[in-house]
């Protein structure tokens, strides 16, 4: 049985949100942060663990709207799962300079099969969240829902409502929980019937989703 669902568990954050009441993190400039994501993204991406990998959070959104960034987040998808690939990550992260990151008021930061919070060696560590997705979830939610805005996530979700439909263990399934499919975000956006948004433009105060989301829905 998978370990630190994430995805579709009691370790999960919530749709883009940001830990457990932690302290605020240290700005880290956008360049610093990307180079880091993309060392430790050709490491998941040649490790041969997972069938996606891809930057999320704010590095994806861009740097125009985040010159600075609070963490690295990245998402990966496992071809599948077994107690014995989750040990050969561990060396793969060890490798990349990721160690897990520090307790907090006791509790043990999250590492397991589908979310895993750590921390990159540098003289500067850099926070670094990794969302492993294992079905239940699916690809196309997960990565859509990481790459937030918190905001335009939980719009998204409540949209989906409208139209019969719940987020729920990382997938999309109807009022009778008949699994939608969504191998990607076009079908996620697909399935609450919205054009496809790209990234940079699901900050809060785009006006142009409230016909979407609801004139307040930013705030």
């Amino acid at each position: 049985m998978p370990s630190g669902d994430a995805n579709a568990g009691s370790d999960d954050p919530g749709p883009g949100a940001k830990g457990d009441g932690a302290p605020a993190k240290a700005k880290i400039p956008y360049p610093i942060a990307y180079g880091a994501a993309q060392n430790l993204l050709h490491r998941l991406r040649d490790c041969g663990l997972f069938r996606n990998a891809e930057i999320a959070g704010s590095l994806r959104r861009g740097i125009v709207e985040h010159p600075t960034v609070g963490d690295v987040e990245i998402v990966a998808e496992w071809r599948t799962y077994s107690k014995g690939r989750e040990v050969f990550l561990d060396r793969v992260l060890s490798a990349a300079g990721v160690e897990r990151a520090p307790d907090r008021k006791g509790r043990k930061a999250p590492w397991g099969s589908r979310y895993r919070r750590g921390l990159i060696r540098d003289i500067n560590p850099i926070p670094v969240d990794l969302f492993l997705v294992y079905p239940p979830a699916t690809w196309g939610l997960i990565y859509l829902i990481r790459t937030g805005s918190a905001k335009f996530s939980q719009g998204l979700v409540t949209r989906l409502h409208h139209y019969g439909l719940r987020a729920e263990e990382g997938r999309v399934v109807d009022t009778v929980g008949n699994v939608q499919a969504t191998p990607d975000e076009e079908a996620v956006f697909a399935l609450a019937h919205m054009p496809v948004i790209g990234p940079a433009q699901r900050e809060p105060g785009n006006r142009a989703l409230d016909q979407y989301f609801g004139s307040d829905w930013w705030q």
